[in-house]
């Protein structure tokens, strides 16, 4: 008897600890969380054949409090509409319908061998929810997903929207990711300037500091009106269409050892320099193929985005 105790102690503690740690929070269907403003971090996290793939963390920037964004992996700066279009879907998705007794099984063997684990923490490092996202059905209008520790699958779906969800729980860091050339304000600017390779006309348009006249390269002040004209177009960030080096892994490094067709340069009052190099495409007159001299990411640039900003010294003319 004396033995059985100690026994019966050691599987109370296993059990409470089970159910503490293992056992889902709260109903298992209820995936859906109320406030997307609760939400500081969510992890996503890909297991393909029961092997973990891949993991991506989507946390809150709150460096500048008066412009809180989100960064990839702590180190990427995400696209805040792709952010806050998936913060609405956790507040959107539902469960469409329960799961068929005779399909449960399957279900679970599939979900066991392929998923993406979805971990959603409020702002003092809570769970707030925790899922599993799996295969869409056969209509491929929801998706096979179940509360993590629980043992009952469900359909889940996004009322309202064609399609299935899991394309949202996107893993790769490029989804997520803003194409920034640049974020630019014309107060913020010193210097701006173009160079083409084959042909005459680049500019460089300079002040010396904030409230003084811009002038030219030669020295000759450029037309206020001119000036003004073209430095009102930064606004704020200017984005590439595209990031081309997924579809040409090996164009970069040919391209850094060419000239560029063009070259965009800048410098801002707070010390912040950089140059846009573009390479025109024959194949493809939208766009051009660039990148940023500190960024080295390669993108696709459309022509309708940038071509505003590629001036020749005769748009700004001269004052007399």
């Amino acid at each position: 008897m004396k033995k059985i105790l100690p026994l019966v102690l050691i599987l109370v503690v296993l059990s409470g600890a089970y159910l503490l740690f293992f056992q889902p929070k709260g109903p298992d269907n209820e995936f859906h969380i109320t406030d997307a403003k609760a939400v500081a971090k969510v992890e996503l996290e890909k297991v393909v054949k029961g092997e973990k793939e891949k993991k991506l963390v989507l946390e809150q920037d709150g460096s500048d409090p008066m412009a809180i964004g989100w960064k990839i992996d702590g180190k990427y700066t995400a696209l805040l509409p792709k952010v806050e279009d998936f913060l609405l879907l956790l507040t959107q998705i539902r469960v469409a319908k329960p799961m068929e007794e005779k399909s449960v099984a399957s279900s679970l063997a599939l979900l066991k061998r392929n998923h993406t684990r979805v971990t959603i923490f409020d702002h003092a490092g809570e769970v707030l929810k925790e899922y599993l996202v799996g295969a869409t059905n056969q209509q491929q209008t929801s998706n096979i997903m179940m509360i993590a520790g629980a043992d009952k699958p469900y359909y889940v779906n996004r009322p309202g929207h064609v399609g299935y969800v899991s394309v949202m729980y996107n893993v790769n860091d490029y989804e997520w990711r803003e194409k920034l050339l640049w974020n630019l304000k014309a107060e913020q600017l010193l210097e701006v300037s173009t160079a083409y390779d084959t042909i005459a006309g680049g500019f460089t348009l300079r002040r010396s500091s904030p409230g003084e006249p811009w002038i030219l390269a030669d020295g000759s002040p450029a037309a206020a009106d001119k000036a003004e004209a073209y430095l009102s177009q930064f606004q704020g960030k200017v984005f590439a269409e595209s990031f081309a080096g997924l579809a040409f892994p090996e164009l970069m490094d040919s391209l850094a050892k060419r000239r560029p067709d063009v070259k965009l340069s800048y410098k801002t009052l707070e010390g912040q320099s950089d140059t846009l190099f573009l390479f025109g495409r024959p194949e493809n007159l939208n766009n051009f193929f660039g990148y940023m001299a500190k960024g080295r990411e390669l993108y696709t640039v459309q022509h309708h985005v940038i071509d505003k900003y590629l001036r020749k010294a005769a748009f700004f003319g001269v004052v007399q």
